[in-house]
């Protein structure tokens, strides 16, 4: 009786033991399964970025930016400046309002 008890006990015992063995088994398998997606996400997610950041950065490079205003005025000052008549210079230094043309098809209307 007392032997058949002790065997009774120790299928008990392995029994439990089997079950541990399932349980962790089952989180183990819960594991690799939560570390595959996240390591898919974040190969997928560094694989777009380095596939998107050369198009931003030619994006960048090309994209048109506005010149300042003030460069673009003193350039067409200095042009007209250095192409233009001495007269018309002076007339356009003394009244910028009036065009060297205006005053070269009619010399005696002021």
């Amino acid at each position: 009786m007392k032997l058949q008890q002790e065997m009774q006990t120790e299928r008990a015992e392995v029994g439990r033991q089997r079950d541990q063995l399932e349980a962790d088994r089952r989180e183990w398998d819960e594991r690799e399964r939560k570390h595959t997606l996240l390591a898919s996400a974040l190969e997928a997610s560094s694989l777009l970025l380095a596939c998107v950041l050369p198009l931003v950065v030619i994006l960048f490079l090309l994209w048109p930016r506005p010149e300042p205003i003030g460069s673009q005025a003193v350039c067409e000052a200095l042009l007209d400046e250095a192409f233009s008549p001495p007269e018309a210079t002076r007339a356009k230094i003394e009244d910028p309002n009036r065009s060297p043309r205006s005053e070269q098809a009619a010399p005696g209307i002021s």
